[in-house]
């Protein structure tokens, strides 16, 4: 070759020929190395953050839910309740037609079914598992009462629908958790 630019074997030859210290100190491809160890870990802070800000929405969700859940219940006429002497704490029976609104309130936010779930993997069909509806009937000698009132529980354990299953491994083991409570008021 005569005069023009060195061809890529020649520069090859010369780089490979250079003192050892030298090569070390070339910068060509430095930025690319780095994005290659950088991006990944990048990458997994960015999903994770995602996912944590995720979770934790949910969780708002499943609590306002559950909240909401029992202030309906507290208003529900104290013939529901059927406290007329002291009890321990039992369940709310599926078939009480309480039942399905006060759960319905927790998981859509109204008491009619249709709407959008507060939870994208919430839903009313699932709703017997994932919400509790407790109550038990405590002696109350002070206010309104002259006897016996609903102290009212809803438990919401929706499982987590994460964001990045295969990134995080969260597989649906994850499960949200909210409890609140009310003292049953009637209407």
């Amino acid at each position: 070759m005569t005069g023009g630019a060195p061809s890529s074997i020649a520069r090859a030859i010369r780089f490979l020929a250079r003192p050892r210290g030298q090569a070390w100190r070339d910068a060509a491809g430095t930025a690319a190395v780095e994005t290659v160890l950088v991006a990944p870990i990048a990458l997994l802070v960015l999903c994770g953050g995602i996912e944590t800000g995720h979770y934790l929405y949910c969780e708002h969700q499943v609590l306002k839910g559950v909240r909401d859940a029992v202030r309906y219940a507290s208003r529900e006429p104290l013939g529901t309740w059927n406290c007329t002497a002291a009890k321990a704490e039992a369940d709310l029976s599926t078939t009480n037609p309480a039942w399905q609104t006060i759960a319905n309130v927790a998981v859509y936010g109204q008491v009619a079914t249709g709407s959008r779930p507060r939870l994208w993997s919430w839903s009313a069909a699932s709703a017997a598992g994932e919400v509790q509806i407790r109550y038990s009937c405590v002696a109350v000698t002070t206010g309104a009462y002259a006897g016996f009132a609903p102290k009212v529980v809803v438990i919401g354990k929706p499982d987590y629908a994460s964001l990045f299953k295969a990134l995080t491994g969260l597989d649906g083991t994850v499960s949200l958790y909210a409890r609140q409570q009310a003292l049953g008021i009637g209407i």
